[in-house]
């Protein structure tokens, strides 16, 4: 296993989602920029002297705001992940967001063996499988959605 990625994924990106209220924001505004230099962060931290281990290039984002209700605050930051190639690395990472609040949501689809599971941390680190994951981006987000209501 990545030890990396896994800190990264399954622990720092959603500690300082959680711990850190400036980091949302930085994370919008930053987006890729914010994810390479966190994997080269931690590597560093565990020993890793190889350098980035992903380009900017690597991730894809995607913004969903709920624009046509106007009473839902809602946000959904989409990170589509570099390729996950072993359990339980992440391919997709949903980071849910209400404007004007620290109401944070961090959800993952992770690889798993011959199929993908639809996961969420919560503030205190606990980690909850909601069983096999939606094929589909947007139908993992419909979840996600009803998740994070």
């Amino acid at each position: 296993m990545n030890p990396i990625r896994y800190l990264v994924e399954h622990q720092a990106l959603p500690n300082l989602l959680f711990t850190d209220p400036d980091f949302p924001d930085l994370l919008l505004e930053g987006q890729a920029a914010v994810m390479a230099d966190l994997y080269r962060i931690v590597g560093r931290m565990v020993g890793e002297k190889a350098g980035r281990p992903f380009r900017e290039s690597d991730f894809r984002f995607d913004l969903h705001a709920m624009a046509g209700d106007p009473e839902d605050d809602r946000m959904f930051l989409i990170i589509n992940m570099p390729e996950a190639e072993e359990p339980p690395q992440c391919e997709r990472v949903f980071v849910c967001l209400r404007r004007d609040s620290d109401d944070v949501g961090y959800f993952t689809v992770e690889k798993s063996v011959g199929y993908s599971v639809l996961c969420s941390w919560d503030r205190a680190g606990a980690h909850c499988n909601y069983g096999d994951a939606p094929a589909a981006e947007e139908e993992q987000l419909q979840r996600v959605m009803e998740l994070f209501a």
